[in-house]
């Protein structure tokens, strides 16, 4: 038998494969697609010397993934259909029987195997458009054939006659290849362009003596772009995988389980019930196994209800609660169907461990474990339920070294390996139990529904492994540094992760860069007295996530004129104490590095001597610091007014720039001038506001510590300061009560926009009805009017004068410096992302000249974009813009499928993830319940109101969320020197900044929550 498939022309469908042949992909199973149907054939004796395939596009490809087969190129594959290709393939017969498939059609061995034993005579392979109750849907212009008395006829048009879904698998006897061929080749000019079915149907007509049976293989087959077609093709319900698996499994076990659909469940209720009596002798569950529920394109994990430890001797409640299962399928409008099954296997009571395995990333199908599980209690849904923020996580990428697992890990990742090697697929969501003797039970096996995730990314490998050795480069050791090991942390100093996010774009990544980390951080520190790490940058990305160099932060924030030897040790006591607990890496400048001389200096020295630090070490540092802190509060050099004064400059430079008449090919040398000014005139005297801002925080912290004053009145005496907010808050107000136009609102403070580095985000003037409240009513508490001045009593004034009096500023000096210093920080960040805000602009316009959307010009760097030539033609520029995108979207993409945490300490925590249990950082002391809501799921602004904000990370951008009257604010990202912290402490708004990746999405998935901050806790209450 000589085997044709026919695979010339390119595979369209839902695998979007752009740069190359589908064929050639692996599936999961580590075969291509046609090697699953070749090794089929292998099977039934037909060896690759018997098989060809009909090839054309990207052939060379094909040819090197399987190179044992022959190949025939049909040279007008591009011209011609897949009649084309047999025919051209024809000429290479050698008057053998023909076997002819599809190469984009699977099919299940065993089944092709039946075809192949049948074939006594000419054969066409089929399946009905209705399986039982179930239609089977495939392309609408899928290829359809009418078969009578079970013989292929081309009576289409009558509607009597059945019509069936024809799959392509055909038998030809010899004796009728040599007629077909010569029929092919009379009619070439028009048959070349047929479908198969087209071409048999004509043939069929033509030659009355000659007759093709059809051979039904009911659902036992599928094609590549039938997305959920291919998710039923590998598995089967819930129900059918486990009983497909569970004879072959050997690492992991399968308990018993009895399944049936709700069709067999109305006529046999009673043979059921007495099969499950006989069945099990322990407590049973009655998991739901519903058709829906484990589909290609839309898993419906969760949506049914099992309920768990029921009696199976008790038969009133064993019937009501599998009709409860039943019922669940129907809620939400579903419809009923029969074919909908329960599973019952035995309840597991001594349970330890339950939990959820992923074997391939949810949305990049990137190769990682992603293992979830809880261990405190034994109530085995946890995890599915999401009622619990004490789940544990680790994300263990597929070829990691086993030594780094522990035992329960790698216990389960063994399980897992296991399933896949019998399944012949990885990318499966399983749920497993643990028992007290450490067995583990798998009692769930569902594929994961994405679509990216059946095929192997072949590039991850060498992506992966450049991405470690960039964590290398930045974790070696830097001679002219102070520090012998290095940290990496997204929410230190600068704190991308806030700011710019995890997985920031070109333009915004590079945009941040440029104006703060790439060098105005450590100048900006220098110019006041702190250490110049110089030539370093702050920030480096790294897979895609920008990642603050802990080691060059660190450098940066010692007081200048340490001696190396001090400063070696001084880095290397602050990386090991960051290192030895990582939840302090967003809590650096409080609660490890002592960056200035505070009330309370002693007690952030004792750290020191308790890492044993000498007396003479101790004290030069205190020295120093001293000196540095004197110099800043008392005003010395760059004063608050003379920095301010510099934002005022940059602001009519700004106007100045923006009003002059400029053409579009000059816009990227304006933005490159205004770049420049603004780093010069806004985010260096920011930076140095920023500190002031830090150090004047840090000196009333001291004061409460040494019980100088105590929370409450350093509270009052925070939000007794007018800041750039409280004036929006007040302006707001008046635009509502029709006291002030919200056109003149918005010439203040339109520039603002959630996110003011990214270009697809909006400004309040573009958008002001997104943003802004209409009603009073919708301000609430949050409203504000003129705020009460706070003045600290002479008696306590006295204290502090008494604490401070070796320094050389007074109490009044003091809380002068603070109350402006806070003003200063706020109005220098608010002047500066004027010009960013202009920037962007300038960006979106320049963009829209050249046909290009926001998303697309969000690809382009800022380096790149200041570069463009201006003599370039219009046609020139816009190919080079589209291939900067193209370059630019590329690196994106391939760095989403890396796999990266906020800390990193060593190559290790690249390879096993775990869960960040980061501490939040508390505001006030309230204790509030509460429904929440997530900023990035609604619709309308009013939702906040009365309710706990969610939101990722939050820059200044975001304020306009304190102009409604919401009740808390929880955030992913964020420091305890954070933009939200600030304004959170500013109107007394409970919140929780910086709760991490694991706690965060746990109650984003839920409801209603307790926020103590006087606790420092967070409970899931629905």
């Amino acid at each position: 038998m000589q085997v044709f498939i026919l695979g010339a022309q390119k595979i369209k469908g839902w695998f979007l494969s752009k740069d190359s042949s589908i064929l050639s992909k692996k599936l999961i199973s580590g075969q291509s697609f046609l090697e699953w149907n070749i090794n089929s054939l292998n099977e039934k004796d037909i060896d690759h010397e018997s098989i060809y395939l009909i090839a054309g596009y990207r052939v060379k490809e094909i040819q090197d993934s399987i190179p044992d087969i022959n190949y025939i190129i049909n040279p007008k594959w591009d011209q011609t259909h897949v009649v084309g290709s047999l025919r051209y393939a024809l000429d290479y017969w050698k008057g053998e029987d023909v076997l002819i498939f599809y190469a984009d059609t699977l099919f299940k061995p065993n089944i092709l195997k039946d075809f192949i034993g049948g074939c006594t005579e000419n054969m066409i392979a089929s399946s009905s458009l209705k399986i039982g109750n179930k239609n089977i849907s495939r392309q609408t212009n899928s290829e359809k054939i009418v078969v009578l008395d079970n013989y292929l006829t081309k009576s289409i048009d009558s509607k009597k006659l059945a019509r069936k879904h024809f799959t392509g698998l055909t038998f030809i006897k010899k004796a009728t290849v040599k007629k077909f061929k010569s029929f092919l080749n009379k009619k070439y000019n028009v048959t070349d362009n047929y479908r198969l079915s087209e071409a048999l149907n004509e043939f069929v007509n033509n030659q009355t003596d000659i007759k093709f049976k059809d051979f039904d293989l009911d659902d036992s087959w599928v094609e590549l772009d039938s997305t959920s077609d291919i998710t039923r093709f590998i598995f089967g319900s819930k129900a059918e995988t486990l009983n497909r698996v569970k004879p072959f499994i050997k690492k992991s076990i399968i308990c018993d389980q009895i399944y049936f659909d709700l069709n067999y469940w109305n006529k046999n209720k009673n043979i059921v019930i007495k099969k499950i009596k006989n069945t099990f002798d322990q407590n049973i569950i009655i998991r739901s196994s519903s058709l829906d529920e484990d589909s290609w394109e839309n898993s419906q994990a969760g949506s049914f209800i099992s309920i768990k430890d029921i009696n199976p001797k008790n038969q009133d409640k064993l019937v009501l609660n599998i009709e409860k299962v039943f019922d669940s399928y129907t809620k939400e409008n579903r419809k009923s169907n029969l074919n909908n099954q329960i599973l019952i296997q035995p309840y597991i009571k001594n349970a330890q461990i339950s939990g959820v395995v992923f074997s391939k990333t949810l949305e990049e199908g990137a190769p990682y474990y992603c293992i979830s599980y809880n261990d405190l209690n034994s109530d085995t849904d946890v995890i599915t339920s999401g009622n619990s923020n004490k789940i544990k996580t680790f994300i263990v990428q597929r070829d990691c070294k086993k030594e780094i697992l522990n035992s329960r890990i790698l216990k389960i990742i063994n399980s897992v390996s296991e399933i896949e090697k019998i399944l012949e697929y990885s990318s499966l969501d399983i749920e497993f139990i643990i028992d007290n003797f450490g067995k583990i039970f798998i009692v769930q096996i569902r594929p994961i529904s994405s679509h990216k995730s059946l095929i192997e990314n072949e590039d991850f490998s060498i992506n992966f492994n450049n991405f470690k050795l960039d964590i290398l480069s930045r974790l070696n050791r830097k001679t002219h540094l102070s520090g012998d090991i290095n940290l990496l942390s997204d929410m230190s100093d600068w704190n991308p992760a806030e700011m710019i996010g995890v997985n920031p774009k070109p333009l915004s990544l590079s945009l941040y860069m440029t104006l703060i980390t790439d060098s105005t951080w450590r100048v900006a520190r220098s110019m006041i007295g702190y250490n110049d790490p110089s030539p370093e940058k702050l920030l480096f990305c790294l897979g895609g996530h920008p990642y603050i160099d802990l080691r060059n932060s660190l450098n940066n924030l010692i007081p200048s004129g340490l001696s190396k030897k001090l400063s070696n040790k001084l880095l290397n006591h602050y990386l090991r104490s960051i290192k030895q607990n990582i939840n302090l890496h967003d809590k650096v400048e409080f609660e490890v590095a002592i960056t200035c001389y505070t009330p309370d200096i002693d007690f952030h020295l004792n750290r020191l001597k308790n890492d044993n630090f000498k007396e003479d070490e101790i004290k030069e540092i205190k020295c120093k610091l001293k000196i540095l802190t004197e110099k800043i509060i008392s005003q010395r050099e760059f004063s608050i007014e003379k920095l301010l004064n510099d934002t005022l400059k940059l602001d009519l430079q700004r106007k100045k720039i923006i009003e002059t008449d400029y053409k579009p090919d000059e816009i990227p040398n304006i933005i490159k001038y205004l770049i420049d000014e603004c780093i010069n005139f806004g985010t260096l005297p920011f930076s140095i506001l920023a500190r002031y801002g830090f150090i004047g925080a840090s000196s009333l912290n001291g004061l409460v510590r040494k019980k100088i004053i105590n929370s409450r009145e350093k509270n009052q005496f925070l939000n007794s300061i007018e800041t750039i907010v409280t004036d929006m808050s007040i302006d707001m107000s008046k635009v509502i009560e029709e006291k002030i136009t919200i056109e003149n609102f918005l010439k203040k403070y339109g520039h603002l926009r959630p996110s003011s580095y990214n270009i697809e985000s909006f400004t309040y003037k573009e958008k002001p009805r997104y943003y802004l409240p209409n009603k009073l009513s919708e301000t609430g508490k949050n409203k504000i009017k003129k705020r009460k001045k706070f003045f600290f009593k002479e008696k306590t004034k006295s204290k502090i004068d008494l604490e401070i009096k070796n320094m050389n500023f007074n109490a009044s000096e003091l809380l002068k410096f603070i109350q402006e210093s806070t003003v200063a920080r706020e109005y220098s960040k608010f002047q500066f992302t004027k010009t960013l805000s202009n920037i962007l602009d300038l960006i979106v316009e320049y963009s829209n000249y050249y046909g290009l959307n926001r998303n697309q010009i969000s690809f382009i760097s800022i380096n790149d974009f200041i570069k463009i030539d201006s003599k370039l033609s219009y046609d020139e520029t816009k190919k080079h813009l589209n291939k900067l995108i193209s370059r630019g979207e590329n690196w994106y993409f391939k760095s989403k499928e890396i796999v990266t945490p906020s800390f990193i300490s060593s190559i290790n925590d690249v390879e096993i993830i775990k869960n960040d249990e980061n501490l939040p950082n508390f505001v006030s002391t309230k204790n509030i319940n509460s429904k929440i809501v997530s900023l990035k799921k609604i619709n309308d602004n009013n939702e906040i109101i009365n309710k706990i904000v969610l939101i990722e990370g939050a820059d200044p951008g975001y304020d306009w969320i304190f102009l409604y009257k919401i009740k808390g604010l929880i955030t992913k990202y964020g420091g305890a020197a954070s933009h939200m912290t600030i304004r959170c402490s500013e109107f007394g708004l409970p919140a929780a900044i910086g709760c991490g990746d694991t706690l965060y999405n746990q109650i984003e998935s839920s409801n209603f929550i307790n926020l103590n901050c006087s606790l420092k806790k967070i409970t899931i209450l629905k």
